[in-house]
């Protein structure tokens, strides 16, 4: 694929940003495209980070994340399909579970512990397989030790043989007067999702999506 064609892929890519709108993120999470810069970050295999611009009336974190996979979406879509797996692709996981479906949504539980932070949770997901798009939620009626979790995550097909992956993201931890001291530390531990993902899908989980 030529670089023209490539740049192309990936403004219209970035496009799919626009979809944090519904969650409520600020205008930086709504770029219609990347900058020359994000660009050549995506194309050299680095992660794109758009973090939340903190409001101090907002008590939420997050942004959008960006990454290329050296897979194709096919494989990757069904890694996404995998809930057992999510523990290797949400950052400082130590245990997932598939609590199977509930009232049209596929139910997650997730353990996680980072920077001193620990939490446990259940997140409800539903996949859009034409979209190929997995929203998620907190569910409120299992015990949960943040607030409030809701986002999406969305793969395109790129160069062929490639993928970008973008996650959306935007939480709120409860720790009431500490969450602005965390912020700094947790928010861009929580935008890492395409990177972990990454490692796994060109690590040792490559071969377990191949048709």
């Amino acid at each position: 694929m030529s670089s023209s064609r490539a740049s192309v892929g990936l403004s219209m890519l970035a496009a799919m940003a626009s979809i944090a709108c519904a969650l409520g993120v600020g205008a930086q999470e709504r770029a219609s495209g990347f900058t020359r810069e994000e660009r050549a970050r995506l194309d050299q295999g680095e992660l794109v980070i758009r973090p939340h611009v903190a409001d101090a009336r907002e008590p939420w974190m997050g942004g959008t994340s960006f990454q290329i996979v050296d897979r194709p979406v096919a494989e990757v879509w069904r890694a996404l399909e995998d809930l057992p797996a999510y523990r290797h692709m949400l950052p400082g996981t130590s245990q997932t579970r598939d609590d199977g479906l509930d009232r049209g949504a596929r139910v997650l539980y997730v353990q996680q512990s980072q920077l001193g932070v620990s939490a446990s949770y259940s997140l409800r997901l539903r996949h859009d397989a034409h979209a190929h798009r997995v929203s998620f939620e907190l569910d409120r009626d299992r015990p949960h030790d943040v607030e409030d979790a809701r986002g999406f995550l969305e793969i395109r097909s790129y160069q062929r043989t490639r993928t970008v992956l973008t996650w959306a993201l935007r939480a709120v931890l409860g720790m009431g007067a500490m969450e602005p001291m965390v912020r700094g530390l947790v928010e861009p531990w929580l935008l890492r999702v395409p990177e972990t993902a990454k490692h796994y899908l060109e690590g040792w989980g490559r071969d377990r999506y191949r048709e």
